[in-house]
């Protein structure tokens, strides 16, 4: 299966996902700033596998920070 049609996939199977790039990181950001640490682990796991989600940098840091804090 080329790149492409496996992003397309993927991004059709987890569209009921509602935030985009943005509003996850402002997310991640803020609940690390007020130690939410369960609700920003929660949160965590709802973000679809996808490139652009998983590997910014304020979902890689809230995942460091809940490593951290667990």
């Amino acid at each position: 299966m080329a790149i492409a049609q496996q992003n397309y996939c993927q991004q059709s199977f987890y569209s009921d996902f509602i935030y985009s790039v943005e509003q996850v990181n402002f997310l991640c950001e803020v609940m690390q700033r007020h130690n939410l640490i369960d609700n920003l682990a929660r949160f965590l796991w709802t973000i679809p596998p996808i490139e652009e989600y998983r590997y910014s940098e304020s979902v890689l840091k809230a995942q460091a920070f809940i490593s951290f804090h667990k």
